[in-house]
């Protein structure tokens, strides 16, 4: 039993260091990527990021497993209890809805709340189908 408390207490808080680092990115790139002069400018809309992609940016992975809950619920477990209830998934990202899983942990996800709510609608819904995705 120790050793599991230990283990989620570490994991927690390399979770939070993480959580800390990408919230406070007041500086910019120093090396920001120029676009290559050889090509013509293009005119289309630029792609939301792919889900995953979000998933990761958003640092959902250090909390998230795919199988096992150790901080935050599993993909699977996120998975069956919103499964055809896309809309209260969105709510709850969006601080709107209490969490239907893993209460006594719901604290721990306000700053994704935040994060998530800064995301495009596109990216959101994105994001919603990947968690949803089998």
């Amino acid at each position: 039993m120790i050793n599991y408390t230990f283990k989620s207490i570490l994991v927690l808080t390399i979770c939070l260091a993480f959580s800390a680092c990408n919230s406070n990115q007041s500086s910019p790139d120093p090396s920001p990527i120029l676009p290559d002069k050889s090509e013509a400018p293009s005119t289309e809309k630029p792609v939301a990021s792919e889900p995953a992609a979000i998933f990761k940016r958003l640092n959902c992975q250090g909390c998230h497993m795919a199988e096992n809950s150790i901080v935050g619920p599993s993909l699977v477990q996120i998975r069956e209890n919103y499964q055809g209830d896309k809309d209260a998934l969105n709510l709850f990202l969006k601080g709107e809805l209490e969490p239907r899983i893993d209460q006594e942990n719901y604290l721990k996800m306000k700053p994704s709340i935040e994060a998530y709510k800064a995301l495009t609608i596109e990216e959101q819904q994105r994001l919603l189908d990947f968690l949803l995705s089998e």
